[in-house]
């Protein structure tokens, strides 16, 4: 398909926000919309709501599914399209290509502290007793510490979180669409392991060569691989000269 003269969209999954917050994708989308042209997406997850200080995320997979489906196959225009996600945003995108492996729409991906499944969450002792006693599965972080914020996802939505399993769903249905993979990882991750973010990069078809470790937590300041992210979407897409740059005015 020929994509000159269109735009790149970048769409980007941040981790469990409210639609009213900003995120550190938004930061990000900033950047690429007006330092290399893109147009900037970012999925606001429709389940999640807000009550003054307490973000409630009430977890549906197959309605963030939807959600980044609606966004993916807009026909606004057709053009080369790249996604980031954080953290859970990753699993969801796990699912949505395995839902898709022959037209997944995305020609550059990249994540950043990806955790494919509920399975990756804390550890089994933590997950178990979540589950038994019924808890609010808390993932309130310290930057909302910071503002006096709690967020979780509510009890009752146990079963809904225990059916996220990217990494089972993409060797079911491996993407057979070609797709570029840029993983960054923290090698002091204290929510989910380095063994299962390797293997979700390695089930997206990811080459070893684009896992970028750092030697931090789930939260890598954005500095630390911001340079790296934008030299793969624009060397992935741009260099291939399928399309112009789009700024805006």
């Amino acid at each position: 398909m020929d994509y000159a003269g269109q735009c790149i969209r970048l769409i980007a999954l941040p981790g469990f926000v409210h639609k009213s917050e900003v995120s550190r994708v938004d930061s990000l989308l900033e950047i690429f919309q007006h330092s290399h042209g893109f147009k900037p997406y970012r999925v606001n997850y429709s389940t999640i709501t807000r009550d003054e200080n307490q973000i409630i995320c009430h977890f549906n997979l197959n309605r963030y599914i939807s959600d980044l489906d609606a966004i993916v196959r807009n026909q606004e225009f057709e053009s080369p399209t790249a996604v980031f996600a954080s953290s859970m945003g990753a699993s969801i995108v796990g699912h949505y290509i395995a839902q898709h492996p022959y037209d997944h729409g995305i020609t550059a991906y990249a994540t950043v502290s990806p955790l494919p499944s509920w399975e990756q969450y804390a550890n089994e002792r933590i997950r178990e007793r979540i589950t038994q006693d019924k808890r609010n599965v808390p993932l309130t972080g310290k930057y909302d510490i910071q503002k006096g914020f709690t967020r979780y996802i509510p009890a009752e939505d146990i079963h809904e979180v225990q059916k996220a399993n990217a990494l089972a769903a993409l060797a079911a249905s491996p993407p057979t669409q070609k797709l570029k993979v840029l993983t960054f990882i923290g090698t002091q991750d204290e929510v989910t392991s380095l063994e299962k973010m390797r293997a979700y990069h390695a089930a997206l078809g990811g080459t070893s060569e684009n896992i970028k470790e750092y030697a931090c937590g789930h939260g890598i300041p954005q500095e630390s691989y911001q340079d790296a992210l934008i030299a793969f979407f624009t060397e992935n897409i741009l260099r291939q000269k399928l399309v112009r740059s789009c700024v805006e005015a």
